[in-house]
């Protein structure tokens, strides 16, 4: 592995950092109650940010089947455009993944929408991470980290 932390970012209006260390360790930050800068610090700490890759949900204006208020959208790409930011500034590599993309394959979800497909989301990051207190906050992070580990060890 040429990974030191693989970092999964959901930068929605309640979303989370979750990162995965090379030895398997997992560790979760919903944004709500951790400042997202002082998240991405422990997400890096004690390794070098060149040796860390974040995957972040990329998020898009108008979403079919899901309307959100223009205020909405505005904090996502807010939100998006802090973590990109932080993120270079840190000099971490960053790769951004839709959620078609990162969530491909997750058993239950397809079909869903809404708070039903956020339950499964977040049943499918119990399975994958029975140790760690999964919630519908830090979920998605959870999945995204998971995906980037296994894109990273290919």
């Amino acid at each position: 592995m040429n990974f030191q932390r693989i970092i999964g970012i959901d930068p929605g209006l309640s979303g989370g950092l979750a990162f995965i260390t090379a030895d398997g360790r997992t560790v979760t930050h919903s944004t709500k109650s951790t400042p997202p800068l002082e998240a991405l610090q422990d997400a890096t700490a004690g390794v070098e940010a060149s040796s860390c890759v974040a995957y972040l949900e990329r998020v898009g204006g108008f979403i079919k089947g899901k309307s959100l208020p223009g205020s909405s959208m505005f904090k996502m790409g807010h939100n998006a455009g802090y973590w990109e930011g932080a993120l270079a500034a840190m000099g971490v590599r960053t790769i951004t993944t839709t959620p078609q993309n990162w969530q491909a394959g997750i058993p239950g979800t397809s079909g869903k929408s809404g708070s039903d497909r956020k339950r499964s989301l977040q049943a499918e990051a119990i399975r994958r991470f029975p140790g760690l207190k999964v919630t519908l906050q830090n979920c998605d992070a959870l999945l995204i980290a998971d995906f980037g580990r296994k894109v990273e060890t290919r």
